[in-house]
């Protein structure tokens, strides 16, 4: 995490409890999809 807030310092961590590194990702992929396009502002 120490690099990602260097070099992007407005990013915005968020905590999935029960979620494991990488998990939530490769088993649910559209709903990460989902929450990335809400992040950036392309989703509704």
């Amino acid at each position: 995490m120490g690099y990602i807030r260097k070099t992007f310092p407005k990013t915005v961590f968020v905590e999935l409890p029960g979620v494991g590194h990488g998990e939530y990702f490769t088993l649910h992929p559209e709903k990460f999809v989902k929450r990335v396009l809400h992040f950036v502002g392309a989703g509704e």
